[in-house]
């Protein structure tokens, strides 16, 4: 361990002793990496900061806040000026981080620069399109690339009988709330949302066709929040969550079935409710859902490339180019709630159009159901590379 990250380490530790009023600066960590994530990115990027900080041959201290996906977008379209920040620019407050301590299990908080702090990477689940600031023009010096397939589900307390919900009943629920008389969804208080700006309300939206402007109920700061408030009336509360948020909370939440548009019958994100292979996202009967977005700065000297190198290789590792630690990132994105796009058999060019087929050049639909839970798993393995049928690819055998 180097003298300057046991230096860090020791000032954590100090820091947390009773009486220690100073505060620890973000900037001060070994080298920083500023990332602003959506929530459904979180158990992601708590995977991803870890492993950076602890076992990467090239360590990085990934200092992240968790943000709606279209207020993280703002943050880094506004950060036009090459010395400073601009208003509502850069990331501002306190931040999260991990320390070289194994034992820390949860990040620890700094405090980022009063100046603010210029981001590296975003991670949003929209297209910029999508967001209110960006529907009629598309934002400018920034490189946006989708990555793996990010689910929704509209979600209830696991005590509610309710098993379903049309995208017609959803549009008066949020539209109307109480006064729509559609039951379970009774109380305009347990109407639940993280407002404009969330991916999921984003998404919502163009499924059930009603702005999330217009959305009724109670607008909440974060996840949390959002299921403590349903909590307080689980008979008739209802909200949407990213999967990889609910699906680690299966045993508070019932993620319910989804009738779209046009539909003959709802469907769960997964084959029932009770698995979590996203069988019906993968094949195309389940439209709820993002991809989870990486979001770089130009290079204003070259437009084509970003203009943080720490950003572009953070971005690799969340778009499942690059390991990091020793672990397969791919492997990471499904253990973490996504699915990767070779396992997907549909897709779309924006969120709002509807989904088309989609072939992937190098498909994984086996290594994907044998990495989540309850999965298929009648593919054949090839430890030794080779396959009766089909082609070996990370150690599974595929159709193709």
């Amino acid at each position: 361990m180097s003298a300057k990250h046991l230096s860090v380490l020791l000032f954590v530790a100090a820091s947390a002793l009773p009486g220690r009023a100073s505060a620890l600066m973000c900037s001060t960590l070994p080298e920083p990496t500023y990332v602003t994530a959506t929530p459904s990115a979180e158990p992601l990027v708590q995977k991803v900061a870890s492993l950076l900080q602890r076992t990467d041959a090239q360590r990085t201290t990934v200092i992240y806040q968790i943000r709606p996906s279209c207020k993280g977008l703002e943050v880094m379209v506004k950060d036009n000026l090459p010395a400073s920040c601009a208003t509502e620019a850069c990331m501002r407050g306190k931040a999260l981080f991990y320390t070289l301590d194994p034992r820390d299990t949860d990040p620890k908080e700094c405090d980022l620069d009063a100046a603010g702090n210029k981001t590296d990477l975003v991670l949003s689940d929209v297209f910029p399109q999508t967001c209110p600031a960006y529907s009629s023009s598309a934002p400018a010096g920034i490189l946006d690339t989708p990555g793996p397939v990010s689910p929704y589900s509209l979600i209830m307390m696991r005590s509610a009988t309710e098993a379903a919900i049309q995208a017609e009943e959803a549009h008066f629920v949020y539209g109307a709330g109480k006064a729509a008389n559609i039951k379970p969804w009774l109380s305009d208080a347990a109407i639940v949302h993280l407002g404009t700006q969330d991916a999921g309300s984003l998404l919502l939206g163009n499924r059930v066709k009603l702005a999330p402007a217009r959305f009724k109920g109670t607008v909440v700061v974060t996840v949390d929040d959002l299921i403590n408030t349903l909590y307080t009336d689980s008979e008739h509360g209802i909200g949407i969550l990213p999967t990889a948020v609910a699906d680690r909370r299966r045993s508070e939440l019932r993620p319910l079935g989804f009738q779209s548009i046009g539909q003959k019958g709802a469907f769960f994100p997964d084959r029932r409710s009770t698995t979590y292979d996203k069988q019906s996202v993968r094949d195309g009967h389940y439209p709820l859902w993002g991809f989870l977005h990486t979001v770089l700065r130009q290079d204003p000297g070259n437009p084509s490339q970003p203009l943080s190198k720490k950003g572009a290789r953070l971005a690799d590792i969340f778009l499942g180019k690059t390991p990091v630690g020793g672990q397969d990132a791919l492997l990471l994105q499904v253990q973490n709630g996504f699915v990767p796009m070779c396992a997907m058999k549909v897709t779309r060019t924006t969120d709002s159009q509807p989904l088309t087929l989609f072939a992937p050049g190098e498909p994984c639909h086996c290594f994907f159901e044998h990495n989540v839970s309850q999965g298929n798993l009648t593919c054949q393995q090839c430890p030794t590379g080779t396959c009766g049928t089909g082609v070996c690819r990370r150690k599974y055998c595929e159709a193709q």
